[in-house]
């Protein structure tokens, strides 16, 4: 009640960034909350995609959703000043060596005990391949560990608390995300606008799909697929959306019109 007595006359705003099924699960405190907050303030909120909408509608009882989308600095990704060639020498690693990387926080979601296991696969038909692990987080040592397990000490680089993303991007080749789960992941858009090939797990909403040259891979499959699909260039997608509509300038002017109506 203190809460929302402090907070009452005021629009409120809240954006879903993962499943709202780990995020708001029903019943929990966090749902309840939520769901004062929408009775008593008429909190606006925001999913990334339409089946995040459907699915936080349905649990919290509204019909109006709103769908943002994760917004890209399109210009940052797009305007790298420095070549592959020159960004790859930067890092220690052949000119023409075959890079697969990854972006993403070392956590249990991310599944690098799979990617790890896939890329050793890759590294035995691909005597040039190297993997960046680019983030991390709270399962760095048992990453470390594992790579030491495989013998790939040489052929993964571990790089933290990076600010050069959009640089890191243009050193690679594909993009490895087999995640077991995700909202709708920031790193795999900013990876399709820099034109990366994409390999990613069926886990991952269809509207994160936005070039034909991403391609989805069940989780079940065995890792001689995944790397086969890796290695493949011959293989699309033939179902995929707009990478404009990720564009951030886009996403701030929707944020803008939500904000001057207050609430919808």
């Amino acid at each position: 009640d203190l809460v929302k007595n402090n907070l009452k006359g005021i629009s409120l705003f809240y954006t879903c960034h993962s499943l709202p099924s780990r995020m708001l699960p029903t019943g929990s405190l966090e749902w309840k909350a939520a769901k004062s907050l929408i009775e008593s303030n008429k909190m606006t909120v925001i999913a990334l995609h339409p089946q995040m909408a459907s699915e936080l509608n349905e649990s919290l009882g509204i019909e109006n959703s709103h769908i943002v989308n994760n917004g890209v600095n399109f210009k940052l990704f797009k305007n790298v000043d420095k070549t592959k060639e020159v960004i790859r020498k930067d890092l220690g690693l052949p000119a023409d060596a075959f890079i697969v990387g990854h972006v993403g926080r070392f956590s249990i979601p991310k599944n690098h005990t799979f990617l790890l296991d896939v890329f050793k696969e890759i590294t035995n038909r691909c005597e040039k391949a190297f993997l960046l692990l680019v983030g991390n987080g709270p399962l760095e040592p048992q990453i470390c560990e594992k790579i030491k397990n495989l013998g790939l000490q040489e052929k993964v680089r571990i790089l933290s608390h990076r600010s050069d993303v959009p640089e890191l991007l243009t050193a690679m080749d594909v993009f490895l995300f087999p995640s077991l789960f995700e909202g709708l992941p920031v790193s795999l858009v900013e990876a399709q606008v820099v034109g990366l090939k994409c390999v990613i797990s069926e886990t991952i909403d269809k509207n994160s799909i936005l070039l034909p040259t991403t391609v989805v891979k069940n989780l079940s499959d065995s890792v001689q697929d995944w790397a086969d699909t890796v290695l493949d260039n011959t293989l699309t997608n033939d179902k995929y959306g707009n990478i404009e509509d990720y564009d951030m300038e886009k996403a701030i002017k929707k944020l803008e019109f939500l904000y001057r109506e207050g609430v919808l």
